[in-house]
């Protein structure tokens, strides 16, 4: 496999003719029935999103796996932004019934990665193998670079190889499997040999990503076009940036006409997926409050009692929004990111806003 963008990752293509099956492809034959019969699974609800790591899992120590999975992952991007959120994982128990390594990323943790992460360079029909954790750290040191977060705590974990793949989600959303070993270069040649596998992996991910996600990134995107290229890239911001990025929005997407008043008291860099909260912001409030453009909008960012959270209050002055928002809204904003409540003239959005160091905030990448 060629190297691409950062050595220590290699990208593979998977897109290839399996018209005549190979001896590998007949040995996998087994494991993709039982992948596919567990995307059916999936769709019937019998299986919950908690558990699809695990099942994966199960599924491949039953068939005979030419991996040996450590650990297994399934993360989802919030739209319009660089965050990625852990919405199922499976850790293996060491002896004993002792975990190998305390699990520091359960679901509901979240990292911000930078555009040009090599995460987001895995094409529709590829595959990213990471043969070396260690050497990924050494990178980072070499370039005075901090370590990102995400990656330190892999290795922490006894993570030393993975293996990523990615799929579409509806018109905005995008998804990934990561498999993971102690093993280091465990996965090295695995979409030469492994590629009919790898195809039936794609395939219950987005069937499962679908099924789970598919309706939530079913809006329309519209309110999206008003985002900025760079708005939509940065991922560490302060209160004041953060008002700037506020007004500038409302401003190019009700042309000039909506007034917003912005208040913080926020100094600190702060970790924030800014796209999917402004789309958040004006989805509901010129969708279901239907707030018009020559009222004035206030907006508030503000530090709560619980360490690293803040509420963004949005105050419409309109007495009555449509019926039926919540619901169609909560399940969304919480995977992602954002808790909402709604009221009769105002709404707000909860969400965790992670400090950024000097170091983080100098090379505007997460995690």
């Amino acid at each position: 496999m060629n190297s691409k963008t950062i050595p220590v990752y290699q990208f593979a293509s998977y897109d290839q003719e399996l018209s005549t099956p190979s001896l590998a492809s007949l040995t996998h034959t087994v494991l993709n029935t039982e992948l596919i019969k567990l995307g059916t699974q999936i769709t019937s609800g019998r299986i919950p999103l908690s558990e699809l790591s695990l099942e994966i899992h199960r599924a491949m120590v039953r068939t005979g796996a030419p991996w040996s999975i450590s650990r297994a992952c399934v993360a989802i991007v919030t739209p319009f932004s660089q965050r990625l959120n852990v919405a199922s994982v499976y850790q293996e128990l060491g002896s004993m019934g002792s975990p190998s390594a305390a699990n520091s990323m359960d679901v509901g943790y979240y990292c911000y990665v930078g555009t040009k992460s090599s995460v987001f360079q895995i094409g529709d029909s590829s595959v990213r193998v990471c043969s070396n954790l260690e050497q990924v750290l050494e990178q980072f040191k070499s370039k005075n670079m901090p370590i990102q977060r995400s990656i330190a705590r892999l290795y922490q974990m006894g993570i030393r190889s993975s293996l990523a793949l990615t799929t579409a989600v509806g018109k905005v959303g995008q998804g990934f499997l990561f498999l993971n070993s102690n093993e280091t270069g465990h996965f090295d040649e695995t979409a030469i040999q492994n590629a009919d596998l790898l195809w039936t992996l794609k395939l219950l991910l987005s069937t499962a990503l679908t099924h789970y996600f598919g309706g939530l990134f079913l809006f329309n995107p519209a309110l999206s076009n008003h985002l900025s290229d760079d708005t939509a890239q940065y991922t560490v911001l302060d209160g004041d940036s953060f008002g700037v990025a506020v007004e500038g929005y409302f401003s190019r997407f009700a042309h000039q006409s909506c007034k917003i008043k912005f208040e913080t008291s926020v100094s600190h860099p702060f970790f924030c997926a800014l796209s999917w909260i402004l789309f958040l912001i004006g989805e509901i409030a010129f969708q279901k409050y239907h707030f018009g453009d020559s009222r004035e909008l206030e907006i508030s960012l503000r530090e709560t009692e619980v360490l690293s959270f803040y509420t963004v209050k949005v105050s419409t002055g309109r007495s009555r929004y449509a019926q039926g928002i919540q619901s169609q809204f909560e399940g969304m904003a919480a995977l992602l990111g954002v808790k909402l409540s709604l009221h009769d003239d105002f709404f707000e959005l909860f969400t965790e806003l992670q400090p950024a160091s000097a170091e983080e905030q100098k090379w505007k990448y997460s995690v």
